[in-house]
């Protein structure tokens, strides 16, 4: 493998990497969020935040493999 596809690899690990920890921190956010609005009975707010985990934790289980 040369230097230059070595790098690209590296470079994609890394940026996965720093993806799924960004992804990591905005789901606990938006847990938060979704007890929110639980708490507030704001059962619309509860269904957007357990579509946008879905659409997350998607995202997230992709980068894992």
């Amino acid at each position: 493998m040369s230097d230059a596809g070595l790098e690209q690899m590296v470079n994609d690990v890394a940026r996965r990497d720093a993806r799924a920890a960004e992804l990591e921190a905005n789901r606990i956010r938006l847990i938060d969020y979704l007890r929110l609005k639980v708490d507030e009975g704001d059962w619309h707010g509860v269904c957007d935040a357990g579509m946008d985990l879905r659409d997350l934790d998607n995202e997230l289980d992709g980068l894992k493999f």
